[in-house]
């Protein structure tokens, strides 16, 4: 009676635990869609206390990301994994995902499992980007005319780097002369008020006109004026026809004397002209070039990118930063004003650098360099001594708050290259739920039906426990805050079969007991003392199993080796102490001649 009692107390104790964890799940549950939307703050905090579902259940993004040895720096003597482990994490951890899966797998692979995420993209670009950041100075006027005009005579030799020389004569024909215009969105910061044209077309008119010929030489820089008559106000010598330009004809130099710019539709042609070895070898040494990170529009609808000729060697690295913060752009600046900005803040070291850095070079440029693509590049107008700087040029506050977050988070060591990528919607997670779950119920109704058929009365205790046990595992994942996956919800079905198992081992024990002779109260008590070494066994063995998975498994196979542990324990404890007490119960109250079994 005493072991009798002692069992009761621990199965309700362990019975009132399980639903004092539970609930959160079920009312979670029956708060359904819509009261998770009427009341956000309430679903967030029982959110927090239910069980988690997994990428494959909730929808989200599983990304495998290996170490890109070939842009590995020299420097590196060790692994950079590790570290850009810490990395990613602190990202995501910024971005606020709930629940992510983050892991070394190997040496030299990371992998990230996003649940839930509502833009993959954004989330791939956060983790990926190596968010190296350079302030780099622009060069000189004179250095970039002469960049054009070298290009231009390489090409005018090699016709083939650009396709062919018929290719490049049809595009010296076709191509108009470019000149400015002013830009809608996406200049430098340094280009405010009245810009100009991409084109300077001269077209004839006879009209009595005033016009403004700009003329360029490498020496200087000058305007021609003529009057309304059509005289010159001082004579010219007439030009001779000019040599073929085919660089110029795909870019041409802004007003500052400092940038490029190419229409969109020569972007693919410049990219790959540049690429050649022996286009590279024209870049003056210790220069190079980067472009800007965003398209720029004209009024007309024409669409450009600049091109920056800057130095190599940085002024200033992102490694001084301290902080970096998203905003909108102070109504105060026309040039950020309601635009998403990134706010930085250097430390006490580089605060100093940076003020030398503003101090010597005044009317200069100085581009903001974020992974070899420049955000911005503004003209320094004085010393600045705060430490402060500012991204603009930024096309979405998203995207203000990606680069924030992976400035604070830090830079990559080395570069990190994508080699798996999977989606799961939100709308493909929730079928896999309820086939899941349509899935449980009717192995658990199945072998209800069987157990209770093939060993009659006892197969009712059977199923008791079969039911606490399903209770007392889901409890235990949400108390341990495991995560449920599809391969989970397997786990928890073969826990079914793991639980009958043990119950059918001792039943046909007691029948053994039973048809010797024996009495209901000895056949029992000889039964489950014979079937526990062999039900101790079989479920040690299974849970060895699941332990190896889950240590040597990622993601969906370690939710079913958690659920498999889980179950494996549990099923124990159901078939040997609650089924055994409800025995012992039975016999006690009715002290039956014959048992049901």
């Amino acid at each position: 009676m005493k072991g009798l009692r002692i069992k009761f107390i621990i199965t309700l104790i362990v019975l009132i635990v399980a639903i004092y964890f539970l609930y959160p799940t079920i009312n979670l549950v029956i708060m359904g869609k819509d009261g998770r939307a009427e009341n956000p703050e309430k679903a967030a905090e029982l959110g927090k206390k239910a069980i988690k579902l997994g990428l494959d259940l909730q929808g989200g993004m599983h990304i495998v990301m290996e170490v890109d040895k070939k842009k590995l720096p020299e420097d590196l003597e060790e692994n950079p994994i590790d570290e850009a482990l810490e990395i990613i994490r602190n990202r995501v951890d910024q971005f606020g995902v709930a629940e992510p899966l983050i892991q070394k797998e190997g040496t030299d692979r990371i992998i990230v499992e996003l649940p839930g995420i509502d833009n993959p993209q954004l989330a791939k670009e956060l983790i990926q980007e190596t968010a190296l950041l350079e302030f780099k100075l622009l060069r000189k006027p004179s250095e970039v005319k002469k960049f054009l005009d070298d290009m231009d005579t390489l090409l005018a030799a090699h016709p083939e780097i650009m396709g062919g020389e018929e290719d490049t004569m049809e595009l010296a024909e076709e191509t108009e002369e470019l000149g400015i215009e002013e830009v809608e969105s996406g200049t430098p910061d340094s280009v405010v008020g009245e810009a100009s044209s991409i084109f300077d077309e001269t077209e004839e008119t006879e009209k009595d006109t005033t016009e403004l010929r700009r003329v360029t030489s490498p020496e200087n820089i000058f305007e021609e004026e003529v009057d309304t008559s059509g005289s010159l106000a001082y004579p010219i010598e007439e030009e001779e026809e000019p040599a073929i330009k085919p660089f110029s004809g795909l870019v041409d130099i802004f007003e500052d004397g400092e940038t490029f710019i190419v229409p969109k539709d020569n972007i693919t042609d410049v990219q790959r002209i540049l690429e050649n070895p022996l286009a590279k070898k024209v870049v003056p040494k210790g220069a190079e070039l980067h472009w800007d990170s965003e398209l720029s529009t004209l009024r007309t609808g024409t669409q450009f990118k600049f091109l920056y000729l800057m130095n190599e060697k940085p002024e200033l690295t992102g490694k001084y930063l301290s902080d970096a913060s998203f905003a909108l752009g102070s109504a105060a600046d026309i040039r950020s004003a309601n635009q998403p900005v990134v706010n930085l803040s250097f430390n006490k070291q580089g605060a100093k650098i940076f003020s030398q850095v503003t101090g010597a070079n005044i009317k200069k440029k100085l581009a903001i360099v974020l992974d070899d693509k420049v955000h911005t590049a503004p003209t320094i107008q004085t010393k600045i001594r705060e430490g402060k700087a500012r991204i603009t040029g930024i096309p979405s506050l998203d995207e203000a708050k990606r680069i924030a977050i992976v400035l604070r988070a830090g830079a990559l060591p080395a570069p990190l290259e994508v080699i798996e990528e999977r989606t799961v919607g939100p709308s493909l997670g929730e079928d896999s739920i309820k086939k899941g779950v349509f899935a449980t119920l009717l192995g658990l109704i199945l072998v209800a039906i069987f157990i209770i058929f093939y060993y009659k009365g006892a197969g009712i205790v059977a199923n008791i426990a079969l039911i606490l046990n399903m209770i007392i595992l889901m409890a235990a994942m949400a108390a341990l805050h495991a995560t449920l996956t599809l391969p989970g919800i397997a786990g928890i079905i073969l826990t079914i079969g793991m639980a009958v198992d043990a119950n059918v081992l001792i039943f046909e024990r007691v029948r053994e007991e039973l048809a010797t002779g024996k009495t209901v109260k000895a056949g029992i008590d000889t039964g489950y003392s014979r079937a526990f070494r062999t039900i101790l066994d079989a479920n040690l063995t299974t849970l060895i199993t699941a332990i190896i998975l889950y240590y040597f498994g990622t993601g969906p196979i370690r939710g079913f080796a958690i659920t498999l542990s889980f179950g494996i324990v549990i099923s124990m404890f159901t078939a040997i102490v609650v089924t055994r007490m409800i025995f012992d119960f039975y016999i006690f109250s009715f002290r039956p001649q014959k048992l049901s079994i």
